[in-house]
């Protein structure tokens, strides 16, 4: 076997690979998640190809192809991954359509060099790795968006990739009328078919994600104003009955009075736990001077207080002490039919205000929140409470480089509070390892926590203000937020 040869293999090997992977991620199978399934399929694939390659040769194995790979593919993503019929067809028949790009480049360079077989293999390898992070990191995300769509919008996509696939099979495996016009037009008309492909892809499915985005925030408003309407009724006439109770409490005493007088004591007591109750039912908290808002924060936060979900009266940044409570408690109500997040862009707030006591404000909320989750025993979440810690130095010291130094002190001052507090340091200790950050998926936010812990760790607090301060000055952070940069 000589070099030609065994290059040839691995480059066919390698469209193996790429085929499976590309297939997996189109059909919304990351690997990060599932290295077991990719392996196994990659190692079983591979094994029976290389079977049928040592029996059959490569002539016969490359027309058996659909048979032997592809529609096996289809029935894994279909029935082993349950995926939607229509999106394994798309998927396999996509990454089969994008791999002609590497075909194209090798041809294209070979050209230069007479057609050489082996400058064609070798081109295509180099090139299999980048365009294989191109179709995840940038197509994936739209075709995976294919699986929301309805039947008929997955059936029109999966015509034009089954189309190339069926003239490519047709024009170049089992016949050879494509190739008369030459390879160099045979490779460029499939890198022309994966161009319109892409672009048709990318803008179809963005203008049907933007009409069904405007349907369903349509429909969510209907919704919610139907909602609040039926609230605010319920609410108002409980007020209105609340009010009656209290005009009427003369007589109610008169009552009370006559049973009392009367040694009808039972009556008595019965009468008063039935006042009670109404009572209790009707009470208004005066949140702000809009009655029909306070009428729904009334509703909502009884309804919390019977999910042990209380309010906390912090000077800022109480949202989130609510959001982490009611994930560590797994609160079992919506209020809302769709899941949505509604930001209200609160020009007081610590975010274009700083304050002062923001040190302990923060250190109270996280001690809180570990308190809530070492209640419901969430050992797994242990780690989020040293995230939480590492977020509210970071953010605070990036905070008080945006105002006039000397204010509030300096960062190093503030960062130096977190750092010698009895409560945080340990955590800093802890969240400089590497077991603590394992688990997030971006690497730079892993090297950044880990980072910021460690100077924490060894008191390089002038070091860490300096590097806030230079962040805050070249816009950085606002870049790694992307808060900073929306209208």
């Amino acid at each position: 076997m000589n070099l030609t040869t065994l290059v040839h293999l691995l480059n066919y090997g390698l469209v193996l690979i790429f085929g499976i992977i590309a297939s997996f991620y189109l059909a919304d199978y990351p690997f990060p998640a599932h290295k077991r399934a990719y392996c196994l399929t990659i190692i079983g694939f591979s094994l029976m190809e290389l079977i049928f390659y040592l029996i059959l040769g490569e002539d016969v194995l490359y027309k058996c192809y659909p048979l032997l790979i592809h529609l096996p593919l289809i029935l894994l993503i279909r029935f082993v991954l349950h995926r939607n019929f229509f999106v394994s067809v798309i998927a396999v028949s996509s990454a089969y359509l994008l791999c002609t790009p590497r075909k194209m480049f090798g041809t294209l360079v070979a050209f230069f060099f007479d057609y050489d077989p082996f400058i064609t293999d070798i081109v295509a390898i180099l090139v299999t790795i980048p365009l294989l992070w191109l179709i995840i990191r940038f197509l994936s995300p739209y075709i995976i968006r294919l699986k929301y769509e309805n039947q008929t919008i997955l059936f029109l996509f999966c015509l034009l990739p089954m189309a190339y696939y069926v003239l490519k099979y047709a024009f170049t495996v089992y016949t050879s009328l494509l190739y008369t016009g030459g390879f160099i037009i045979a490779d460029f008309l499939d890198s022309f078919i994966v161009f319109l492909y892409c672009i048709l892809s990318i803008y179809v499915i963005d203008i049907t994600g933007k009409k069904k985005k405007a349907e369903q925030e349509n429909l969510l408003l209907t919704a919610v104003t139907i909602q609040s309407r039926k609230e605010i009724s319920q609410l108002s006439q409980l007020q209105r009955q609340s009010a009656i109770y209290r005009h009427d409490l003369r007589h109610h005493l008169h009552f009370l009075e006559s049973c009392i007088m009367q040694d009808k004591k039972e009556d008595a007591l019965k009468y008063i736990q039935e006042i009670g109750v109404s009572l209790s039912q009707s009470t208004i908290t005066q949140y702000c001077n809009n009655e029909a808002l306070n009428l729904i924060l009334s509703f909502y936060a009884d309804s919390a207080k019977e999910k042990q979900i209380r309010f906390c009266k912090y000077r800022y940044s109480e949202d989130k002490l609510f959001n982490l409570t009611c994930y560590a408690r797994e609160a079992s109500y919506a209020f809302l039919f769709e899941q949505v997040y509604i930001y209200r862009k609160n020009n007081a707030s610590l975010s274009y205000q700083y304050r002062g006591d923001s040190v302990e404000n923060w250190i109270g909320i996280v001690r809180e929140t570990e308190a809530v989750w070492r209640a419901e025993e969430k050992k797994e979440q242990e780690n989020l409470v040293g995230y939480l810690i590492v977020f509210a130095a970071a953010f605070d010291a990036i905070m008080n480089e945006q105002y006039p130094e000397g204010k509030y002190g300096s960062a190093r001052n503030l960062l130096q509070r977190y750092g010698e507090d009895e409560y945080c340091r340990p955590w800093f200790c802890k969240m400089a390892g590497r077991k603590q950050t394992k688990e997030i998926p971006s690497v730079l936010w892993r090297c950044m926590i880990r980072g910021f812990s460690f100077c924490m760790k060894v008191r390089w607090y002038g070091l860490l203000s300096f590097g806030m301060k230079l962040m805050v000055r070249l816009h950085l952070t606002e870049t790694l937020s992307d808060t900073g940069r929306r209208g």
